[in-house]
């Protein structure tokens, strides 16, 4: 968890079955939401490392891939 709430997973698998696994994983009504990052992310507040986590498996915001 890298903020209450708010969890980074790394998959080699396509979105459809990653929200799924993680849908039946939490009670029922429970909000969620299943994006790619691609793109390193603006963002503040998060756990020690997560900055570091999503450098090492994204491109700088801005860098078209090729």
């Amino acid at each position: 968890m890298i903020a209450p709430g708010l969890l980074l997973i790394e998959s080699d698998e396509a979105l459809s079955p990653v929200y799924h696994a993680l849908k039946w994983s939490l009670p029922d009504n429970t909000a969620l939401i299943v994006s790619p990052v691609t793109q390193q992310p603006k963002s503040r507040g998060m756990a020690p490392g997560t900055t570091s986590w999503l450098r090492e498996r994204t491109r700088p915001a801005g860098h078209d891939p090729e």
